[in-house]
């Protein structure tokens, strides 16, 4: 309520105050969700993503400060996800349950809202380790609605990273499948403007 009427300052010391209230890993993450979110509404994109790793390390979740690092990161999470799906068609992945795990739900949330902040910030490495773990995460325990998000910036990455165009958008079209699951309204525009903006040109 006081970020949405502007009183920044207030909102600020409310998330310290919160944050000392907190009874556990949850409580704390869902803080820092808050806060990504304001940090991102102030275009202080790379503040956002310094909290969004916070919040990630909550849960056990690191990612390697240094740019070579997070390549390398990067490429043993596409190999992980190759694993999993092992010869699934990606589109079958549609089918995956539902997750139940409140923590792995909350990293896949704080995964889906570091992507924009890191990408804007020009941490594009970041950016697309955080959808690739999204991605493994999802195949590994089933989907939320975030998984979607996943999926299709997941996509943005593979053409580029690996020259797999076709294998790329048909994990667009797999977001685009997941979303419609869930019929959540509250990702859809981002991920159609995703897809249409990146994987279909």
């Amino acid at each position: 309520a006081e970020y949405l009427c502007g009183q920044f300052d207030e909102a600020e010391r409310r998330f310290e105050e919160l944050l000392g209230r907190a009874r556990d890993a949850l409580d704390k993450a869902q803080v820092h969700v808050l806060r990504l979110v304001q940090y991102e509404n102030l275009s202080r994109f790379a503040e956002a993503a310094r909290i969004g790793r916070e919040g990630l390390r909550l849960f056990g979740v690191s990612f390697p400060e240094d740019e070579e690092g997070k390549r390398a990161a990067l490429e043993a999470e596409v190999r992980a996800i190759d694993a999993l799906r092992g010869q699934r068609p990606i589109e079958s992945l549609a089918g995956l349950p539902v997750m139940t795990d409140p923590q792995t739900r909350m990293v896949l949330r704080l995964l889906t809202d570091i992507w924009s902040v890191a990408y804007i910030s020009g941490d594009s490495a970041l950016a697309f380790l955080a959808s690739a773990r999204n991605v493994a995460l999802s195949i590994e325990h089933g989907h939320t609605e975030d998984s979607a998000y996943g999926y299709v910036t997941h996509a943005i990455s593979v053409g580029p990273l690996r020259g797999e165009y076709e294998a790329a958008y048909e994990w667009g079209r797999l977001a685009l499948a997941v979303n419609e699951r869930f019929a959540d309204q509250k990702r859809r525009a981002k991920i159609h403007q995703q897809f249409n903006a990146h994987v279909t040109l």
